[in-house]
């Protein structure tokens, strides 16, 4: 008896010890000892993001955004202005316009040379002394020597319009009917390109200060501007009170604005011309409207082929991407490895 006792220890401690062995491992614990942090003196921290508050309402007074033709357009905000200024076929009245955009300059001759070069426009004609088309000295300057039909034709490539002669006055002289872009002073060279202070064209921002209310540049001297009305004297008298767009037809279209050669006593914003549809001069240019912008990449970046030598908008980078097939359409090839510059340059040469 005692003999079976011992046998039956022995195996319980054997089995003990074998079941010690197949238990989890005693942990073992890693004390880590904090040393002082490095010193932060040199360390630049990450920036806070800013958060910029989105405006559900929709575009306000004077904003601007970037076109699609290098240009920039301003919001005009809907509502009512004084138009007119007494004169015999421009009495004074009241006028309520819904909101728009317009180009914060004259289109320029490095814009109009895009519209050109794809085929959409053409050519201005070269007036006797006014700025060379072609010469890339006059990029900034206003193109010259365009017709209103040649005028129409880039708004609409331009995604846009003519301005009416209602949203151009409105655009220059703010609501409150002052005389000038300015304000109310007497015209001066500090204001603006007029009467023979130059003798010639200017770039369209160089009097940026004398800007209209909305902030827009030119819209008195330097060129007078093609607006989208059919010209009638007495259109004022019968025109609608909300959105007038001009007779619906007519001998001659309204011409707006002043020149470098045009006298004191006609820069007021309010004073109307009128000249023949085909009519062109060293001193007629014209700004678009766009009624609903959409977000574009600039006009360089969409072209499927822009030829050597045209001027493109400051600062407009070609982007390092392949450009679609449209070269095909005139037999011509390149290898899909060429950048966009060369097959500019191979395009233009051939």
């Amino acid at each position: 008896m005692k003999k079976a006792r011992y046998v039956f220890w022995v195996y319980g401690l054997i089995l003990t010890i074998i079941l010690s062995a197949c238990g989890s491992p005693t942990p073992v614990v890693v004390v880590v000892t904090a040393t002082s942090l490095p010193p932060t003196e040199g360390v630049i921290e990450p920036p806070t993001p800013t958060l910029v508050p989105v405006n559900l309402s929709g575009p306000q007074s004077g904003d601007k955004i970037r076109w699609i033709d290098g240009s920039n357009l301003i919001y005009i905000p809907p509502g009512e202005f004084v138009m007119g200024n007494g004169g015999f076929d421009a009495p004074v009245r009241n006028v309520t316009l819904d909101g728009f955009w317009i180009y914060q300059t004259k289109v320029t001759n490095r814009m109009f040379a895009q519209c050109v070069a794809v085929g959409s426009c053409t050519a201005p004609t070269e007036e006797l002394g006014g700025p060379v088309f072609s010469n890339p000295e006059y990029a900034n300057h206003p193109v010259v020597g365009v017709t209103w039909d040649q005028a129409q034709a880039y708004c609409g490539w331009a995604n846009g319009q003519l301005p009416t002669e209602a949203q151009w006055e409105k655009a220059a002289r703010g609501l409150s009917g002052n005389l000038y872009p300015w304000g109310n002073d007497e015209p001066a060279c500090d204001f603006l390109n007029f009467g023979y202070c130059l003798g010639r064209t200017t770039e369209v921002d160089a009097f940026a200060e004398s800007g209209s209310p909305f902030g827009l540049y030119d819209m008195a001297g330097n060129l007078f501007e093609w607006v989208n009305d059919w010209y009638a004297e007495a259109y004022y008298n019968e025109a609608p009170a909300a959105n007038p767009t001009g007779p619906d037809s007519g001998q001659y279209r309204v011409i707006r604005g002043s020149s470098f050669e045009t006298d004191p006593e006609l820069v007021e914003s309010a004073i109307r011309h009128f000249g023949a549809q085909g009519y062109h001069t060293r001193d007629i240019g014209f700004r678009c409207t766009v009624p609903q912008p959409q977000l574009f990449a600039p006009y360089c970046q969409l072209s499927a082929y822009i030829p050597s030598g045209v001027i493109v908008s400051n600062g407009c980078q070609l982007p390092e991407a392949e450009v679609a097939g449209q070269y095909c359409a005139v037999g011509r090839s390149l290898p899909r490895s060429a950048s966009p510059r060369e097959r500019s340059i191979k395009l233009a040469k051939t």
